[in-house]
């Protein structure tokens, strides 16, 4: 896993993954999708919800459970995911 300034998509933030981590995250997204009666393909209107389902997936799972990243380098990834957000309109 690392974590990079490289931008993803269209300037999207981004963050490198291994692979089991990355099923786990989504694994866990999906979890959280279905507490709200929502499929794992569905997506929510907002831009700041889908921060904040990714957000506390991403808790679990790496800062919780794995204790790969820390919980200050997770806040920093979702004020700059925040930021995106609001440039383009969709927070």
């Amino acid at each position: 896993m690392g974590i990079t300034n490289r931008q993803g998509a269209k300037g999207n933030p981004a963050m490198r993954l291994t692979k089991d981590l990355h099923r786990a995250v989504h694994d866990a997204k999906a979890r959280l999708r279905a507490t709200k009666g929502m499929g794992r393909k569905d997506y929510l209107k907002r831009g700041k919800d889908e921060i904040r389902i990714m957000y506390r997936s991403m808790q679990e799972v790496l800062v919780e459970n794995k204790k790969d990243i820390t919980q200050n380098q997770l806040r920093q990834m979702r004020k700059q995911a925040i930021k995106f957000a609001k440039k383009n309109k969709c927070y």
